[in-house]
C-alpha cells in the first residue's frame, strides 16, 4: 500500500509486470542450456519411522522446447510415518530456478539479484503421482516433512551436476537434524523444553573443500554456549568439529559437529535425523 500511495497503483503494476518478465526471460534461457534429453537422479531417506523401509525420491527433467518438464514417477508410495511431504509445484519451481541460477548463471550473465517469482511459473511442468509420498492423500502423517525437503535439494543438485559438472557442489548433510530436552517433573519449574538444530558437513565445492559446520537453512543460528546454558539446566561439556567426519577427495567434505549436551535435571531426550544408512554422495 505504501508503495502505491508513494508511486501509484499504475505503477507499482507495471514494475511487477517487468519483473515478471525479467524472470521468465531469465528461466527461458537457463532452460535452454539443458540437453534436450531426460535427466534423473535417485536418493533415499532411511525409512519413515515406522517401517524399516527406505524412501525413494526419483527425480526426472527433460527440456522440451522452452519448458521444462519435472516428473517424480518412480518416488515411493505414501508411507504410515510422518515423512510424507505434501510437495508444493510452484515452490519446487521457484527452487529449481534458484539452483539453476547458481549453477549456470555466470554463462549467460544474467542479473544475479533478480528473484524467482511468478514469471517462471508456466515455463515449467510438474508431475507428481497422486498417492507418493511427495503427494500424499488424506490422511497422511507430515509432522517430520523438513527432513525430506533437504533431501529433495540434494536430488535436484544430482541431475545438474550431470550438466554442470565445474558448478554444482557435492551434497550436504542432507537434513534438518534437530533434538529436544524436555524436562520432567510435577512443579511448573521442572517443566522446560530446549531445541535446537545441528549442523554437519557441507558438500565439497569444484573449488575447494566444504563448509564445516554447516547448515543449509541460513535462517537457523548457531546457538551460543552460554546463551543455552544460561536459559536451560544443561551443560554444554564438548562443541566441536568431528574429527574424520569429511569425506575424502580432491576436496574433501566438510566436518561435522560434536555437541556434548548434559542435563542438569531430569529429561527426557528426541531426537530426529537422517542419513545414518546412506552416505551424503560425492563429486570431486
Amino acid at each position: 500500500m505504501k508503495l502505491c500511495e508513494k508511486f501509484g497503483g499504475a505503477a507499482v503494476r507495471e514494475t511487477f509486470q517487468v519483473l515478471f518478465a525479467r524472470a521468465r526471460e531469465t528461466m527461458r534461457r537457463l532452460i535452454a542450456l539443458l540437453p534436450e534429453r531426460p535427466l534423473s537422479f535417485e536418493d533415499v531417506l532411511d525409512n519413515d519411522g515406522i517401517t524399516d523401509e527406505p524412501l525413494v525420491i526419483r527425480m526426472t527433467i527433460e527440456r522440451k522446447g522452452e519448458k521444462l518438464l519435472v516428473d517424480f514417477t518412480g518416488s515411493s508410495p505414501q508411507c504410515a510415518g510422518p515423512m510424507n511431504y505434501p510437495l508444493n509445484p510452484s515452490l519446487l519451481k521457484l527452487r529449481l530456478y534458484n539452483l539453476l541460477r547458481l549453477a549456470a548463471g555466470e554463462r549467460i550473465n544474467i542479473d544475479p539479484q533478480l528473484d524467482a517469482n511468478q514469471g517462471v511459473e508456466d515455463l515449467v511442468e510438474v508431475h507428481i503421482p497422486e498417492g507418493c509420498f511427495l503427494n500424499p492423500t488424506y490422511p497422511a502423517p507430515v509432522s517430520l516433512r523438513h527432513l525430506v525437503s533437504g533431501r529433495l535439494g540434494e536430488v535436484m543438485q544430482g541431475i545438474l551436476a550431470q550438466v554442470f559438472p565445474d558448478t554444482v557442489p557435492a551434497t550436504h548433510l542432507g537434513s534438518l537434524n534437530c533434538y529436544s530436552l524436555l524436562g520432567v517433573g510435577r512443579r511448573p519449574e521442572d517443566r522446560w523444553l530446549c531445541f535446537e538444530v545441528t549442523a554437519g558437513g557441507g558438500g565439497a565445492r569444484p573449488f575447494g573443500d566444504g563448509i564445516d559446520a554447516y547448515c543449509f537453512n541460513n535462517r537457523l543460528k548457531n546457538a551460543p554456549v552460554e546463551f543455552v546454558e544460561t536459559v536451560y539446566p544443561v551443560r554444554i561439556e564438548q562443541y566441536s568439529l568431528r574429527p574424520g567426519s569429511a569425506g575424502p577427495g580432491k576436496y574433501r567434505g566438510g566436518y561435522g559437529l560434536i555437541r556434548a549436551i548434559r542435563a542438569l535435571k531430569p529429561a527426557k531426550l528426541y531426537f530426529l535425523d537422517e542419513r545414518q544408512r546412506t552416505q551424503p554422495w560425492g563429486l570431486y
